[in-house]
């Protein structure tokens, strides 16, 4: 639901550059709020999930 009311706001390219992060935020929350630990391949993934954000917005539109 705030997502599509974000798009309201921002671009639909920019709410979906958001929206990626969404797995990120969820293993961060999840190690710092409830102690669950990550395997090293999930820090990989979110290592891979980040940089893709961080290239995808270097591009040129």
């Amino acid at each position: 639901m705030a997502y599509l009311a974000s798009l309201r706001h921002i671009s639909p390219s920019d709410a979906s550059m958001a929206a990626t992060t969404e797995p990120v935020t969820a293993a961060v929350a999840s190690l710092t709020l409830l102690g669950v630990a990550l395997v090293p391949l999930q820090y990989a993934g979110g290592a891979a999930i980040l940089g893709a954000v961080v290239l995808l917005r270097r591009m040129p539109s």
